[in-house]
């Protein structure tokens, strides 16, 4: 196992994948996508997507742009399709 910024020792970094700019021609890679975790959107539009969309927390910052602060974190789990199919309505282009 690799040392870093790992959240433990006996198990690897999550994989993050985004669909913000270019981060998403990157693509979700080989993942089952089983369990997402989103940041920010409504958990009506998640549900288009996902079984299971349950709000765990808020991203709040002072130090952020008003739109980027206050952002619900959802868990979403059950896609409602593979990765890749889902993976063309994650696009978001500013």
């Amino acid at each position: 196992m690799r040392r870093g910024a790992s959240f433990s020792e006996k198990r690897p970094d999550p994989w993050a994948a985004s669909g913000h700019n270019n981060y998403w021609l990157w693509g979700p890679g080989e993942r089952s996508g089983s369990v997402v975790i989103v940041v920010g959107g409504r958990a009506e539009d998640h549900l288009k997507s996902f079984a299971s969309v349950t709000e765990v927390a808020r991203h709040i910052s002072k130090y952020a742009m008003p739109y980027e602060s206050n952002l619900p974190i959802f868990v979403c789990r059950g896609p409602k399709g593979s990765i890749s199919d889902i993976w063309p309505r994650v696009k978001y282009y500013i």
